[in-house]
């Protein structure tokens, strides 16, 4: 068994401003930047995407879109994700 940490340099407002903005001009910014990337997740969680777990973008757009709940700092569930539009 092995582990793993990746370290990332973000700007720490800007990255809180992006949770719950609502921006689908940056959602597509980052989705034509990291298609690669986005598709290396998708393809490495694969099978949870078949039973159901939201695929990278989906995620993204969860984030973007509903954000973290203020009380728990948690995405909303996948239930209320879908019913509202967020992910398909």
């Amino acid at each position: 068994m092995s582990s793993s940490l990746s370290v990332y340099l973000v700007d720490v407002a800007a990255t809180r401003a992006l949770v719950g903005s609502r921006d689908e001009q940056l959602l597509e910014v980052i989705r034509n930047s990291f298609a690669d990337d986005l598709a290396r997740a998708d393809d490495y969680f694969s099978d949870s995407i078949e039973f159901g777990a939201p695929t990278a973008y989906e995620a993204l757009r969860a984030v973007d879109m509903a954000g973290l709940s203020a009380k728990t700092g948690r995405l909303p569930s996948s239930t209320a994700m879908r019913t509202s539009g967020c992910v398909s």
